[in-house]
């Protein structure tokens, strides 16, 4: 979500005056600096670009009484970016902004916000609302703007409600729908003995972003998680689509499943395994396809501040493999990472690429 300097400088000094006029409140402030540097190896090609990111954010808090609380939060993202052949492009961009509520056990939170959820790590079918990178040390992905209420019960039961605009690019739709549509959703979280549970539904009547035509989409998904001495999870997601007019209606599912375990061996090496499959019966003629998937990681902590990670995805429909081996050294406040990756699409050339990025947060 863009916004011109001045609207989000507005908005800033508005939750500074705030924060000093309320009493008992808890006011806080971080910075995040990156820079990343990716260089990019293919044929006998090769192009390097840099992107500096400058984060900072204002968080307040305070109680109101015993029960109530309320807080909010500020952030944007200023970036410089660069290939360093054309012009370098500068962005300023609104990250967050949103306030909630608390009271006995409900929340309610209203605004640019991060609304994601699952059990799966790397191959997610409930990605709705997000586009958090597994390899990202950060989490960093776009809001949504939209109005959340919970309800927590003693026993780690939920549940979950929701209203929001349509964001063009954000969670991985594979049908965009025009930006501010409203769409409804609801979630409900159940602990079922050793198995944590998650249900959810979310409805859209939306306008298609390429050709404007109108469609219903009524979406389902489920989400099972169990942590004992192997991890094992299942993520799944069904959706149906109706076109406006059109009786003859389309559908889509997709399921992963994934287990990890931690092997006693030096520090520990933890391993994980993913398995996607995506199937889309049509007749609207989209162009969606089905797919078959795989993700395996593996970790290693060779220190208290370093860690190394290897990560294979394989997508079976465009026979790609990308293979990636990391680095990374983490301070209090600063730390760095070092990645190398191969990828390769059949029997195209292989694309080399290696990323340094440096971080400074607090």
């Amino acid at each position: 979500m863009r916004l011109p300097p001045r609207s989000i400088l507005s908005a800033f000094l508005f939750l500074i005056c705030l924060n000093t006029t309320l009493l008992d409140a808890k006011i806080g402030f971080s910075n995040l600096l990156s820079l990343q540097t990716t260089g990019i190896m293919q044929d006998d090609s090769i192009s390097v670009s840099s992107r500096l990111l400058l984060q900072p954010e204002s968080m307040v808090k305070f109680n109101m009484d015993n029960k109530l609380e309320v807080s909010a939060e500020l952030s944007f993202q200023s970036t410089f970016e660069t290939d360093f052949e054309t012009d370098p492009s500068i962005g300023l961009e609104l990250y967050r902004l949103w306030g909630r509520l608390d009271y006995s056990g409900y929340e309610l939170r209203a605004g640019l916000q991060q609304l994601n959820f699952g059990s799966a790590r790397v191959l997610r079918p409930l990605q709705w609302f997000d586009r958090i990178d597994p390899q990202d040390k950060f989490q960093l992905t776009s809001g949504v703007k939209a109005l959340l209420l919970r309800k927590y019960f003693r026993n780690n039961a939920g549940i979950w409600a929701w209203g929001l605009l349509a964001e063009d690019g954000v969670g991985t739709d594979e049908i965009d729908a025009v930006s501010d549509d409203p769409e409804v959703g609801a979630r409900l979280e159940l602990p079922l003995g050793k198995i944590e549970s998650g249900f959810s539904f979310h409805y859209r009547d939306f306008r298609r972003a390429i050709f404007g035509t109108r469609f219903r989409e009524h979406r389902l998904g489920l989400d099972l998680r169990y942590d004992g001495p192997l991890g094992v999870w299942l993520e799944a997601c069904a959706s149906s689509y109706q076109q406006e007019g059109i009786d003859l209606p389309a559908s889509g599912s997709a399921l992963s499943l994934g287990a990890d375990y931690t092997l006693g061996i030096g520090n520990g090496v933890y391993l994980m395994q993913e398995i996607y499959w995506r199937d889309y019966v049509e007749h609207l003629h989209w162009g969606i396809s089905s797919g078959f998937r795989l993700a395996s990681m593996v970790t290693y902590p060779l220190g208290i501040l370093d860690q190394l990670q290897l990560l294979w995805l394989y997508e079976k429909r465009l026979e790609l493999q990308d293979l990636s081996l990391g680095w990374q050294r983490t301070y209090d406040y600063l730390s760095w990472e070092l990645r190398l990756s191969l990828k390769q699409a059949g029997i195209q050339p292989v694309i080399y690429s290696i990323m340094a990025r440096f971080s400074y947060n607090i």
